[in-house]
Protein backbone atom coordinates (compact mmCIF):
# COMPACT_ATOMS: atom_id res chain seq x y z
CA UNK A 1 0.00 0.00 0.00
CA UNK A 2 1.38 3.36 -1.21
CA UNK A 3 1.89 6.71 1.21
CA UNK A 4 1.81 10.18 -0.58
CA UNK A 5 5.02 12.10 -0.83
CA UNK A 6 5.31 15.15 1.01
CA UNK A 7 8.46 17.84 0.81
CA UNK A 8 10.22 17.59 4.46
CA UNK A 9 7.31 19.22 7.09
CA UNK A 10 5.08 20.38 4.21
CA UNK A 11 1.61 19.60 3.68
CA UNK A 12 0.39 18.94 -0.13
CA UNK A 13 -1.08 22.23 0.00
CA UNK A 14 2.07 23.92 0.72
CA UNK A 15 4.19 22.20 -1.20
CA UNK A 16 4.59 24.47 -4.12
CA UNK A 17 5.62 27.46 -1.39
CA UNK A 18 8.35 25.08 0.23
CA UNK A 19 10.04 24.37 -3.27
CA UNK A 20 9.97 28.23 -3.84
CA UNK A 21 11.71 29.20 -0.78
CA UNK A 22 15.09 27.83 -1.28
CA UNK A 23 15.17 29.78 -4.96
CA UNK A 24 14.56 32.63 -3.87
CA UNK A 25 17.43 32.70 -0.82
CA UNK A 26 19.45 31.09 -3.13
CA UNK A 27 18.91 34.68 -5.31
CA UNK A 28 18.98 36.73 -2.20
CA UNK A 29 22.90 35.23 -1.82
CA UNK A 30 23.66 35.32 -5.30
CA UNK A 31 23.30 38.77 -4.67
CA UNK A 32 24.83 39.99 -1.66
CA UNK A 33 27.80 38.06 -3.21
CA UNK A 34 28.07 41.00 -5.70
CA UNK A 35 28.27 43.74 -3.29
CA UNK A 36 31.20 44.54 -0.90
CA UNK A 37 31.01 45.11 2.85
CA UNK A 38 30.28 49.32 2.01
CA UNK A 39 27.09 48.33 -0.51
CA UNK A 40 29.66 49.61 -3.33
CA UNK A 41 29.33 47.08 -6.39
CA UNK A 42 32.57 44.89 -7.18
CA UNK A 43 33.68 45.66 -10.43
CA UNK A 44 36.54 43.80 -10.50
CA UNK A 45 35.79 41.61 -13.35
CA UNK A 46 34.27 44.62 -15.14
CA UNK A 47 36.08 46.08 -18.71
CA UNK A 48 38.26 49.09 -18.12
CA UNK A 49 37.33 52.27 -20.27
CA UNK A 50 39.76 53.99 -21.86
CA UNK A 51 38.83 57.82 -21.81
CA UNK A 52 41.69 59.30 -24.11
CA UNK A 53 44.74 58.63 -26.28
CA UNK A 54 47.10 60.47 -28.12
CA UNK A 55 50.26 59.67 -29.97
CA UNK A 56 52.80 62.26 -30.87
CA UNK A 57 54.23 63.54 -33.32
CA UNK A 58 51.38 62.89 -36.13
CA UNK A 59 54.33 63.76 -38.85
CA UNK A 60 57.33 62.01 -39.07
CA UNK A 61 59.59 63.64 -41.79
CA UNK A 62 62.37 60.43 -42.72
CA UNK A 63 64.71 62.99 -44.55
CA UNK A 64 64.94 65.12 -41.71
CA UNK A 65 65.31 62.44 -39.18
CA UNK A 66 68.57 60.66 -41.69
CA UNK A 67 70.01 64.73 -41.65
CA UNK A 68 70.06 64.33 -37.75
CA UNK A 69 71.33 60.59 -37.69
CA UNK A 70 74.12 61.43 -39.70
CA UNK A 71 73.36 61.18 -43.40
CA UNK A 72 72.07 58.22 -45.31
CA UNK A 73 71.11 55.67 -43.35
CA UNK A 74 68.70 52.98 -44.85
CA UNK A 75 66.80 52.53 -41.35
CA UNK A 76 66.16 55.23 -39.09
CA UNK A 77 65.24 55.37 -35.76
CA UNK A 78 62.10 57.58 -34.11
CA UNK A 79 59.67 57.64 -31.55
CA UNK A 80 56.19 58.90 -30.44
CA UNK A 81 55.36 60.39 -27.07
CA UNK A 82 52.35 58.29 -25.75
CA UNK A 83 49.64 59.26 -23.34
CA UNK A 84 46.14 58.10 -21.78
CA UNK A 85 43.87 58.04 -18.84
CA UNK A 86 41.48 54.98 -18.34
CA UNK A 87 38.66 54.75 -15.77
CA UNK A 88 40.05 51.96 -14.00
CA UNK A 89 38.50 48.36 -13.45
CA UNK A 90 40.73 46.75 -10.10
CA UNK A 91 44.25 47.36 -9.91
CA UNK A 92 46.81 45.87 -12.10
CA UNK A 93 45.66 47.46 -15.59
CA UNK A 94 48.10 47.90 -18.15
CA UNK A 95 47.81 50.05 -21.67
CA UNK A 96 49.05 47.74 -24.32
CA UNK A 97 50.67 50.08 -27.40
CA UNK A 98 51.20 48.99 -30.81
CA UNK A 99 52.64 50.48 -34.11
CA UNK A 100 50.65 48.91 -36.63
CA UNK A 101 50.58 49.92 -40.93
CA UNK A 102 47.60 50.94 -42.89
CA UNK A 103 46.34 47.74 -43.30
CA UNK A 104 46.54 47.22 -39.77
CA UNK A 105 47.69 43.18 -40.92
CA UNK A 106 50.97 43.05 -38.85
CA UNK A 107 52.55 44.93 -35.65
CA UNK A 108 55.67 47.09 -36.14
CA UNK A 109 56.46 47.61 -32.62
CA UNK A 110 54.22 47.78 -29.30
CA UNK A 111 54.83 48.22 -25.36
CA UNK A 112 53.10 47.42 -22.27
CA UNK A 113 52.46 50.73 -19.64
CA UNK A 114 51.66 51.01 -16.67
CA UNK A 115 49.90 53.58 -14.79
CA UNK A 116 51.64 56.42 -13.73
CA UNK A 117 49.53 57.51 -12.02
CA UNK A 118 46.01 56.48 -9.95
CA UNK A 119 43.03 59.27 -8.63
CA UNK A 120 39.56 58.17 -8.15
CA UNK A 121 39.83 55.42 -10.36
CA UNK A 122 41.18 57.25 -13.40
CA UNK A 123 44.77 55.71 -14.17
CA UNK A 124 46.89 57.99 -16.01
CA UNK A 125 49.60 56.09 -18.53
CA UNK A 126 52.34 58.12 -19.82
CA UNK A 127 55.80 56.84 -22.27
CA UNK A 128 57.12 56.07 -24.94
CA UNK A 129 57.04 53.79 -27.84
CA UNK A 130 60.86 53.62 -30.29
CA UNK A 131 60.80 51.99 -33.58
CA UNK A 132 62.66 51.88 -36.88
CA UNK A 133 61.07 52.50 -40.41
CA UNK A 134 62.75 51.88 -43.66
CA UNK A 135 63.85 55.55 -45.15
CA UNK A 136 61.56 54.11 -47.89
CA UNK A 137 58.47 53.67 -45.42
CA UNK A 138 56.38 56.55 -46.32
CA UNK A 139 53.09 56.58 -46.16
CA UNK A 140 50.17 56.13 -43.15
CA UNK A 141 50.92 53.81 -40.21
CA UNK A 142 48.59 53.74 -36.90
CA UNK A 143 49.04 53.81 -33.03
CA UNK A 144 47.02 51.59 -31.85
CA UNK A 145 45.84 51.84 -27.55
CA UNK A 146 43.96 49.41 -25.31
CA UNK A 147 43.94 49.24 -22.14
CA UNK A 148 43.84 45.34 -20.61
CA UNK A 149 42.51 44.11 -16.97
CA UNK A 150 44.60 41.98 -14.33
CA UNK A 151 41.88 39.32 -15.58
CA UNK A 152 43.05 39.82 -19.41
CA UNK A 153 39.63 41.75 -20.06
CA UNK A 154 40.39 44.64 -22.95
CA UNK A 155 38.95 48.09 -23.32
CA UNK A 156 37.56 49.34 -26.57
CA UNK A 157 40.51 50.16 -28.78
CA UNK A 158 41.23 53.59 -30.02
CA UNK A 159 43.44 54.47 -33.29
CA UNK A 160 45.96 57.55 -33.51
CA UNK A 161 47.02 58.44 -37.40
CA UNK A 162 50.76 58.59 -38.09
CA UNK A 163 51.69 59.60 -41.32
CA UNK A 164 55.51 59.65 -42.64
CA UNK A 165 56.51 61.56 -45.19
CA UNK A 166 59.70 62.98 -47.01
CA UNK A 167 60.50 66.40 -47.71
CA UNK A 168 63.83 66.77 -48.58
CA UNK A 169 64.75 69.10 -51.41
CA UNK A 170 68.07 68.90 -54.02
CA UNK A 171 70.28 70.87 -54.56
CA UNK A 172 71.19 73.27 -57.31
CA UNK A 173 74.23 73.58 -59.15
CA UNK A 174 74.79 76.86 -61.42
CA UNK A 175 77.47 79.02 -62.44
CA UNK A 176 79.73 76.69 -64.22
CA UNK A 177 83.08 77.67 -65.42
CA UNK A 178 85.52 75.57 -67.48
CA UNK A 179 88.52 77.50 -68.72
CA UNK A 180 89.99 76.59 -70.96
CA UNK A 181 87.35 75.35 -73.22
CA UNK A 182 90.23 74.27 -75.52
CA UNK A 183 93.41 73.16 -74.43
CA UNK A 184 96.58 71.97 -76.36
CA UNK A 185 98.17 68.83 -75.16
CA UNK A 186 101.08 69.21 -73.14
CA UNK A 187 104.76 68.46 -74.15
CA UNK A 188 106.75 65.44 -73.76
CA UNK A 189 108.22 66.76 -70.25
CA UNK A 190 108.35 64.68 -67.14
CA UNK A 191 106.02 66.96 -64.50
CA UNK A 192 104.55 69.56 -67.50
CA UNK A 193 100.74 69.14 -67.53
CA UNK A 194 97.97 71.05 -69.35
CA UNK A 195 95.79 72.66 -66.63
CA UNK A 196 91.88 72.67 -66.98
CA UNK A 197 90.38 74.81 -63.79
CA UNK A 198 86.90 73.79 -62.75
CA UNK A 199 84.52 75.47 -60.94
CA UNK A 200 81.05 75.58 -60.03
CA UNK A 201 78.05 76.78 -57.58
CA UNK A 202 76.00 74.38 -55.43
CA UNK A 203 73.48 75.50 -53.31
CA UNK A 204 70.84 73.21 -51.00
CA UNK A 205 67.37 74.60 -50.07
CA UNK A 206 67.95 72.79 -46.48
CA UNK A 207 71.09 74.66 -45.87
CA UNK A 208 74.71 74.44 -47.24
CA UNK A 209 75.02 72.23 -44.69
CA UNK A 210 73.14 69.54 -46.37
CA UNK A 211 75.23 69.49 -49.43
CA UNK A 212 77.57 66.10 -48.94
CA UNK A 213 79.77 66.43 -52.28
CA UNK A 214 79.38 67.65 -56.29
CA UNK A 215 81.28 65.19 -58.69
CA UNK A 216 81.38 64.80 -62.14
CA UNK A 217 81.90 62.48 -64.82
CA UNK A 218 84.33 62.85 -67.71
CA UNK A 219 83.67 60.96 -70.63
CA UNK A 220 86.42 60.32 -73.70
CA UNK A 221 86.36 61.02 -77.27
CA UNK A 222 85.48 57.30 -77.60
CA UNK A 223 82.18 57.55 -75.47
CA UNK A 224 83.95 55.49 -72.32
CA UNK A 225 84.39 57.29 -68.94
CA UNK A 226 87.72 58.33 -67.74
CA UNK A 227 89.12 57.11 -64.09
CA UNK A 228 87.92 53.83 -64.44
CA UNK A 229 84.17 55.49 -64.72
CA UNK A 230 84.59 57.02 -60.82
CA UNK A 231 83.85 60.02 -60.41
CA UNK A 232 86.47 63.47 -59.66
CA UNK A 233 85.57 65.04 -56.82
CA UNK A 234 85.25 68.63 -56.21
CA UNK A 235 85.80 70.71 -53.03
CA UNK A 236 85.16 73.63 -50.82
CA UNK A 237 87.45 73.83 -48.27
CA UNK A 238 89.74 76.20 -48.92
CA UNK A 239 92.07 74.12 -50.01
CA UNK A 240 92.33 71.92 -47.06
CA UNK A 241 92.84 68.89 -49.11
CA UNK A 242 95.80 70.10 -50.79
CA UNK A 243 96.72 71.28 -54.56
CA UNK A 244 98.60 67.43 -55.12
CA UNK A 245 94.83 66.30 -55.79
CA UNK A 246 93.95 69.52 -57.54
CA UNK A 247 92.16 71.15 -54.55
CA UNK A 248 92.72 74.72 -55.31
CA UNK A 249 89.41 75.93 -53.58
CA UNK A 250 90.30 79.35 -52.24
CA UNK A 251 87.45 79.66 -49.92
CA UNK A 252 85.90 77.27 -47.56
CA UNK A 253 82.08 77.24 -47.12
CA UNK A 254 81.22 79.85 -49.33
CA UNK A 255 79.58 77.18 -51.75
CA UNK A 256 81.77 77.62 -54.73
CA UNK A 257 83.50 73.86 -55.41
CA UNK A 258 86.54 73.59 -57.22
CA UNK A 259 89.12 71.38 -58.97
CA UNK A 260 92.19 71.81 -61.18
CA UNK A 261 92.65 68.94 -63.76
CA UNK A 262 95.79 68.13 -65.01
CA UNK A 263 96.28 66.74 -68.56
CA UNK A 264 99.80 64.94 -68.93
CA UNK A 265 101.36 64.00 -72.48
CA UNK A 266 100.09 61.51 -74.11
CA UNK A 267 96.21 62.38 -73.05
CA UNK A 268 93.75 61.69 -76.38
CA UNK A 269 92.89 64.51 -78.72
CA UNK A 270 89.04 65.04 -79.38
CA UNK A 271 86.12 66.41 -77.53
CA UNK A 272 85.56 65.59 -73.55
CA UNK A 273 82.19 65.64 -71.95
CA UNK A 274 82.03 67.00 -68.44
CA UNK A 275 78.83 65.82 -66.47
CA UNK A 276 78.83 68.06 -63.03
CA UNK A 277 76.14 67.17 -60.28
CA UNK A 278 75.72 67.60 -56.62
CA UNK A 279 74.03 65.42 -53.97
CA UNK A 280 73.08 66.63 -50.40
CA UNK A 281 73.20 64.32 -47.36
CA UNK A 282 69.90 62.43 -48.02
CA UNK A 283 70.92 60.92 -51.57
CA UNK A 284 68.73 63.49 -53.43
CA UNK A 285 70.76 64.54 -56.88
CA UNK A 286 70.75 68.33 -58.35
CA UNK A 287 70.30 69.41 -61.67
CA UNK A 288 73.11 68.59 -63.99
CA UNK A 289 75.71 70.84 -65.59
CA UNK A 290 77.48 69.73 -69.16
CA UNK A 291 80.47 71.10 -70.51
CA UNK A 292 82.25 70.06 -73.83
CA UNK A 293 86.12 70.26 -73.91
CA UNK A 294 88.13 69.76 -76.77
CA UNK A 295 91.78 68.43 -76.47
CA UNK A 296 93.71 69.38 -79.37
Amino acid sequence: MGFPLHTSGCTPPLRSTCRTLPLLILLFLLQACKESTTGVIDTWNAAPKLLSFSASPARIDLDSLALLQGGTPDTLSTSVLIQASALTAGTGDVLQVDLVPGDQTSTIAGIWMTPSSNANGTESFSGTLSFSLARSAIGSFFVRGTVVSALGIPSSTELRSISVVRTDRPPVLSDLQVAPDTLVTAPPVPGVYALLQLTVRASDPDGQQDIARVIFYTTKPDGTLSNNGQPFMMYDDGGASGSSIGDTDAVAGDGTYTLAVKLPYGTAPGRYKFEFQAFDRIGAGSNKLTQFITVQ
